[in-house]
């Protein structure tokens, strides 16, 4: 059987976890009845599971339109399985593998798609954003791709681009994506190295600059910009190579209404440095910050063309520096502490009232700090575990703050919302339906033990329920209960709580929430119960596939 094991949760964040991955398989399973958990008054951080089938959220960038909605970019992968484990399926109109994901979040609706990706869809199947065919991603692997950046228009068409194993692409997202390569490296590369993490920004005008680095000779930083059907490139500044250097860096790259600006890291000097290009000039370099390592470099701008960069000093700390009235300062944030063989990615994000949100690993997985001028506090999201590439957004207005980041533990995309907690919406049921097929007829698991309880999801359960929603065991006995998921395509479980119609006193649950999915079978081992009545219910499902547990 496949289990996937969902992100472990302590009770406080039981219910929000039980209510967003509900949404996230909901449209395996029809027209869903909405959970109404009960998040409380004031401002608290809301945590979903938004994108979770195969290997999804590596490289993250997020970007945040004018009306307040997020996108995020994202690379996924086919899930490597254990011996034994069956692939799910995929599920009609999503995205074929590997490919450049593109995810929107509006209404508390996920709409997920992708600008790109290895095949055709089938004839009549449509993908969000209408994704370009690039047969060269069929070779893309975890270990060869170096980011992914999105930038929104003034219209909220989504522009992103990524780093591959053939070089740096480009798609323009709307109902229909093109993509084309920015830059062709020649050849297909096993391990990301010679060519950075890319940024893209867009000016006045709506086109796009594209900013990457790479090593030739030197270590050399570039700038693309449209023209005609291709791209205009400009080395903006070199820097020589060094023995103790690893691969180039991430770059970053925003347009203000003063001209475009690039900050980028020279390994062999340790400095952060800033390009600038304003109309009419070349690129002129300066030093921002002397002696740091700038992992994890990112950068935002306000719209009086302020300037803020975060990146890793080298020395446990996180370093905003930004640029106001024509120079630049640097604050430290907080400390770093990624753990070992983890690599340090960082992101910031300002509303339009001047207010910095900066995010970076931590030694506990993601930390989220908010603040202005020199002054920063810590913002409470709770533990994310040990997670990575996270990306922050804001709405222009502040009312809320999106948080996204990859959960390497689940090979998920992880997502949450910091704002008034009766304002925002958990994810309700997506546009793209799962590819059920035909129903399984798997029959009771052939492992059931003598006198186990035995109890099914038949097909369209999300909707209809369990088999039975009754269910009599005998006190001072083991109770064990034979699961058949006969579902195809969908997650299913069974959990136990000591109260009918409550899932916060759980008195059973599998380890880490693990979920089956269908068609498969499990045997879980509850053990022994007082006399009573209990709730049982499906973690994904809490307010259809319920039912009595009577123990007498």
């Amino acid at each position: 059987m496949t289990v996937l094991a969902r992100i472990p949760a302590d009770v406080s964040r039981r219910i929000l976890i039980l209510a967003s991955v509900a949404a996230v398989v909901a449209a395996a399973c029809g027209a869903l009845p909405q959970p109404e958990p009960n998040f409380g008054k004031g401002v608290q951080f809301l945590p979903q599971v938004a994108d979770w089938q195969d290997n999804v959220g590596i490289g993250t960038a997020m970007a945040v339109a004018k009306d307040g909605v997020p996108y995020v970019s994202y690379f996924g992968f086919n899930k490597q399985l254990q011996q034994g484990q069956i692939a799910l399926p995929r599920p009609v109109g999503g995205p074929y593998l590997p490919g450049v994901l593109l995810a929107d979040y509006r209404d508390g609706l996920w709409n997920r798609g992708a600008v790109a990706m290895p095949s055709d869809p089938p004839t009549g199947v449509s993908v969000p954003f209408g994704p370009q065919t690039v047969a060269g991603l069929k070779t893309l692997t975890p270990e060869n791709v170096n980011g992914t950046d999105v930038a929104l228009d003034a219209s909220g068409g989504a522009h992103v681009v990524w780093t591959g194993n053939d070089g740096v692409w480009y798609a323009s997202a709307a109902s229909t994506s093109t993509a084309e390569q920015v830059y062709d490296y020649g050849y297909s590369i096993q391990t990301a190295g010679p060519i950075g993490s890319p940024s893209i920004a867009l000016d006045a005008e709506g086109n796009p600059w594209v900013a990457y680095g790479l090593i030739t000779s030197s270590h050399e930083v570039r700038v693309a910009t449209k023209k005609g059907n291709g791209w205009d490139t400009q080395t903006i500044a070199t820097a020589p190579l060094c023995n103790r250097c690893d691969g180039p860096g991430p770059t970053a790259i925003s347009v203000t209404k003063d001209g475009a600006v690039v900050v980028y890291v020279d390994q062999a000097d340790q400095a952060l440095m800033a390009a600038v290009h304003q109309r009419g000039k070349r690129w002129s370099s300066t030093q921002v910050e002397r002696g740091v390592s700038g992992a994890g470099l990112a950068l935002a701008s306000d719209s009086s063309g302020n300037l803020y960069a975060t990146y890793e000093a080298g020395t446990g700390q996180i370093h905003l520096a930004t640029y106001s009235g024509g120079a630049w300062s640097v604050v430290t944030v907080g400390s770093s502490g990624a753990p070992e063989g983890v690599p340090q990615h960082t992101g910031v994000a300002v509303d339009d009232a001047g207010k910095v949100y900066v995010t970076w690993v931590g030694s506990a997985g993601v930390e989220l700090v908010s603040g202005e001028g020199g002054s920063f506090s810590p913002v409470p999201i709770g533990n994310t575990g040990l997670g990575t590439f996270p990306s922050v957004g804001v709405a222009p207005d502040g009312s809320k703050v999106f948080l996204a980041w990859y959960a390497p533990a689940d090979q998920d995309l992880d997502f949450g919302t910091y704002g008034q907690a009766g304002a925002t919406k958990l994810a309700q049921p997506s546009p793209a339906p799962f590819n059920t097929g035909a129903p399984a007829s798997s029959g009771p698991p052939t492992q059931c033990p003598k006198g186990a309880l035995q109890i099914a999801a038949p097909a369209g359960a999300g909707v209809n329920g369990f088999s039975t929603n009754a269910l009599t065991a005998s006190a001072g006995a083991g109770i064990q209960i034979c699961f058949d998921n006969q579902d195809v395509g969908v997650p299913h479980n069974v959990e136990i709580s000591a109260k009918v119609g409550d899932t916060s006193g759980s008195v059973f649950a599998p380890a880490g929430n693990a979920v089956v999915t269908g068609p498969g079978q499990a045997v879980y081992g509850v053990g022994k119960l007082k006399p009573g009545s209990y709730f049982f219910y499906c973690f994904i499902h809490p307010t259809t596939m319920t039912g009595t547990l009577t123990v007498k």
